[in-house]
């Protein structure tokens, strides 16, 4: 997803013409809001792709890329969660194992990967505390849960998982979305190359150089979202109904 532009244009003092190379690195068009080529977050995620394809190969159905669903991040990240939920819950071991031990080790073993500051006791786990601070309003103020401890948990998985397609399950599952995606607008994060000092590299064709990274509203995403609570739940087959019909629709049909 990238293109390199030649542009010739005159000096405004002698007249003599040079060149320019503009290179959009994040879409063949840049981070536009209204082509069709247009990358609407501004920047590409390549973890998942195939690089390598022809034009005529990159289309719906014609990869056979390998794609990694969970990785053992993510089953720490689990395990860390499931076991706060039970020590918050009254169950504070099992089979020998205490439980807020056992999601301090499984969150240092991610954090520790990633070079991160370690969680230094199992106290903070344990906190009990309601959060208070409102969305948008300061550290982890995104991220709802119902105590300090496992806000804990779930901003690991922000960070852990971003772009790679859990969170808005985590929501969904967390019943937090309704709240979290309230008038909400998608934003972006446009990454622009100063392409006049930048390297190419000769084996990859990837430009290397200095950033400006501009952050903005999303506008392709088409303004305000908000998620309605009734979308927890999905609809019972009209099928399933005719063979039980003390089966009550969700809210949602």
């Amino acid at each position: 997803g990238q293109s390199v532009a030649i542009r010739t244009t005159k000096r405004p003092n002698d007249g003599e013409t040079y060149q320019n190379t503009g290179i959009a690195i994040c879409g063949f068009d840049g981070p536009a809001t209204s082509s069709s080529n247009m990358c609407t977050t501004g920047i590409y995620g390549v973890k998942w792709l195939q690089r390598n394809l022809s034009n005529g190969d990159s289309q719906l159905f014609r990869s056979t890329q390998p794609w990694i669903d969970i990785r053992y991040a993510e089953i720490l990240l689990a395990r860390a969660e499931a076991a706060v939920e039970l020590a918050q819950n009254g169950v504070t071991s099992y089979s020998n194992t205490d439980m807020l031990e056992d999601a301090m080790a499984c969150i240092n073993k991610v954090r520790e990967r990633a070079g991160a500051d370690l969680v230094k006791s199992t106290a903070e786990l344990a906190d009990m505390t309601v959060p208070t601070n409102k969305r948008g309003t300061g550290k982890n103020s995104m991220i709802f849960a119902p105590t300090k401890g496992l806000q804990i948990v779930r901003v690991e998985r922000y960070k852990e998982l971003a772009v790679e397609h859990k969170l808005y399950w985590d929501l969904r599952r967390w019943f937090t979305a309704d709240t979290q995606i309230r008038e909400f607008r998608w934003r972006m994060l446009a990454p622009y190359l100063f392409a006049s000092t930048a390297v190419v590299d000769a084996e990859t064709g990837i430009p290397h150089g200095k950033y400006i990274f501009d952050t903005r509203v999303a506008d392709s995403y088409g303004g305000e979202h908000s998620f309605d609570s009734k979308y927890y739940y999905e609809g019972i087959p009209d099928s399933e109904r005719k063979v039980n019909p003390l089966l009550e629709q969700n809210d949602r049909y």
